[in-house]
């Protein structure tokens, strides 16, 4: 019931926050350029994310996983504009105290 569903989104909420500060905590802690540091952890997070999907949702034999069919040039926009995002937020994380 209700009681369920507010754990759920306090367990989620203190998951999220655990992770941002660890996230935090490895831009801060690394002494590398931010763009090497995006790169090695937004790689690791695509391929446990590919991973995952593969586990989840495995194809037919012969068939592949077409992750990008029917993507529209509004969808690449704002997979850009997340991207720019995401890059702007470890900038954050890194540099301001």
């Amino acid at each position: 019931g209700v009681f369920a569903g507010f754990a759920f989104v306090l367990a989620l909420l203190v998951l999220t926050s655990a992770s941002a500060v660890a996230c935090e905590f490895a831009y801060k802690s690394i002494p590398l350029p931010l763009r090497f540091q995006n790169l090695v952890l937004y790689t690791e997070g695509c391929l446990l994310n590919y991973l995952t999907l593969l586990i989840r949702h495995r194809p037919a034999h012969g068939r592949s996983l077409q992750l990008t069919a029917g993507f529209s040039l509004w969808t690449w926009l704002v997979v850009f504009i997340q991207a720019c995002a995401g890059y702007a937020v470890g900038a954050i994380f890194k540099y301001i105290d």
